[in-house]
């Protein structure tokens, strides 16, 4: 029995005495990989000769790879590793699926009222208030405004109660749609007030800025346009000239219109609403603008949260000028983002 457990543990110590060899010459290999990159050729040379990782320095050493893809990780820091950064590139690609199967046409397919509520809640910055963190009063929401957010969301009804009439009149329909449209009740404009001030908080961080004023009070306009409000006027940010002054319009459009061509139109295209209260806000406002010397900003919103391309380039570009003015509280990439 003796001698079979003797060579038992001589094979054991052998073994034991090989993987601390191993693991010694690649410790020694990372750290001259990380010590001195251009030298990378040569401490691949271990590997490059024999296919097998053995130390050419001795004919008795096992033939084993020198370390794993684990070890080799852990080890030469400077390796990227982009099996880390498959999750959200094949998530991007699993979604995007399912969200042209939500949104084909044909036999099966979703009502134009769903197309369109999907469309604009998969808009570009649509769904930031997911992931926002509760760090101003501005940015909180009670229990009844969660609930009421996610119902709006995921197109589930907001009432159950038939019985239910907007001051106008009319039946309060479950989803909601009536509200969103209707002049009376105070909705939209209460709904218009709070992004007018959330965006004119913004603006205040990098200019000097007025809400509200009537269009009489800033140059000469047509008399049809002398009492019109502008949302917000202010200069055109920090370290620009201080004569260069910009107006900009807040307007929300609700995507789920009764006029059946155009809820056809907004179930088909991307961000068609907000395009055609851009197109709206333009026709009113640029003109009298350009002759008062300022530039114009219409800020179009949907009401299932999509923001027009116009109205993103306006909210990143004081959000970009906000973070040079604050030295020391942004790095350099988020300066640059």
């Amino acid at each position: 029995v003796a001698p079979p457990v003797a060579a038992a543990r001589g094979s054991a110590r052998a073994a034991a005495q090989a993987a601390a060899q191993a693991t010694a010459q690649a410790t020694a290999q990372a750290a001259a990989r990380v010590a001195a990159p251009a030298d990378r050729a040569a401490a691949n040379g271990i590997n490059a000769d024999n296919g097998a990782g053995e130390d050419r320095g001795s004919d008795r050493a096992p033939r084993i790879q020198l370390y794993s893809t684990t070890l080799r990780s852990l080890l030469c820091t400077e390796i990227q590793r982009p099996e880390l950064y498959f999750q959200a590139p094949m998530s991007r690609i699993f979604h995007q699926a399912q969200l042209q199967d939500l949104l084909k046409e044909g036999e099966g397919s979703l009502p134009l009222r769903d197309k369109a509520r999907i469309r604009s809640a998969a808009g570009p910055g649509a769904g930031n208030w997911l992931e926002a963190r509760p760090v101003t009063q501005a940015m909180t929401m009670s229990n009844p405004a969660i609930g009421t957010a996610f119902r709006w969301r995921f197109g589930l009804p907001l009432s159950h109660d038939p019985s239910l009439r907007c001051l106008c009149g009319q039946p309060v329909d479950a989803l909601g749609d009536h509200f969103q449209l209707c002049n009376l009740g105070g909705h939209r404009q209460f709904r218009h007030d709070g992004c007018r001030r959330i965006v004119a908080s913004l603006c205040r961080l990098v200019g000097t800025v007025q809400e509200e004023r009537h269009m009489h009070t800033i140059g000469t306009v047509p008399p049809e346009m002398a009492n019109h409000r502008i949302d917000i006027v202010m200069d055109d940010g920090y370290n620009r000239s201080p004569t260069l002054y910009n107006m900009a319009d807040v307007t929300f459009t609700h995507p789920v219109s009764t006029n059946q061509a155009k809820l056809t139109r907004y179930g088909r295209f991307n961000g068609a609403a907000a395009q055609e209260a851009v197109a709206m806000n333009m026709r009113k406002y640029e003109q009298i603008a350009r002759s008062l010397g300022m530039s114009f900003s219409p800020l179009a919103v949907e009401t299932f949260g999509r923001w027009s391309s116009k109205a993103l380039w306006y909210i990143r570009d004081k959000a970009a000028s906000c973070a040079l003015t604050w030295d020391g509280k942004v790095n350099q990439r988020q300066k640059a983002l």
